[in-house]
């Protein structure tokens, strides 16, 4: 991650302005795939720049290596590496790490989750009133549609939105109560996975845009306490 703002975007993988690959990109990938590879040779991979490997096996990992890449590419430095183990469809593990501050968050079913080894919880905020909460900075049809339907929800209530370019680092600070709530809408498992399950440890509900539990081939991720979530969930449903 030395070579934040050097090694610059150089190829475009889709329409989107923002999808974008960076020889960094690729080269944490691979060290993280040669990794489990050499330690768990029957495990299956599902990584962001290189695809799926073996993703019906038990155990499947689950790697975004640069959350962010925009920003990181650019010289700014939020964005992180995403790692997530998926059993039998389920994540039970989720670690990120985040460069700029030098946190590991991690993880893991049943066992709550930490930061940098001490534990974490959720915000205690309970209502959508003078809530704080992170949001994709992606404007589409879709999210444009749930930004107009939250506003419309706050309105008067003295919410503040946050978009960092990097779910990553988002939801990180939501995960230790910095912020009280999180509303992405990425399709991809990748952007999801480790996601998931360190907001749900940390205390919150945590589900897709359509109320389900996030696995491989939901979309979007919501995660707030139970009464704002349900407020959020409803404007998802219809808008993303």
């Amino acid at each position: 991650m030395s070579r934040i703002g050097k090694d610059v975007a150089f190829k475009t993988k889709s329409q989107h302005p923002t999808d974008v690959v960076t020889k960094a990109d690729e080269a944490t990938e691979q060290r993280i795939v040669d990794a489990i590879r050499k330690k768990y040779p029957t495990h299956g991979v599902i990584g962001e720049e290189y695809g799926a490997s073996a993703s019906d096996a038990e155990y499947v990992w689950v790697i975004d290596p640069i959350d962010g890449t925009i920003n990181f590419a650019a010289g700014v430095p939020v964005f992180g590496t995403m790692i997530a183990l998926v059993r039998y469809g389920e994540v039970v593990m989720g670690a990120i790490y985040l460069p700029l501050t030098k946190e590991v968050f991690f993880a893991e079913k049943g066992k709550g989750a930490r930061r940098n080894g001490k534990r974490i919880h959720a915000s205690s905020l309970g209502s959508i009133r003078k809530s704080r909460g992170c949001i994709s900075s992606t404007m589409s049809d879709r999210t444009t549609s749930f930004y107009e339907e939250l506003c419309k929800l706050v309105r008067g209530k003295l919410v503040h939105l946050e978009a960092f370019g990097s779910l990553a680092f988002g939801s990180c600070i939501v995960a230790r109560g910095a912020r009280d709530w999180y509303v992405g809408s990425s399709p991809h498992f990748h952007d999801n996975a480790a996601v998931s399950i360190i907001l749900s440890e940390a205390g919150y509900k945590v589900t897709d845009v359509r109320g389900k539990p996030v696995r491989p081939g939901t979309s979007g991720i919501v995660a707030a306490r139970p009464k704002v979530h349900a407020q959020l969930l409803r404007i998802a449903k219809r808008t993303l």
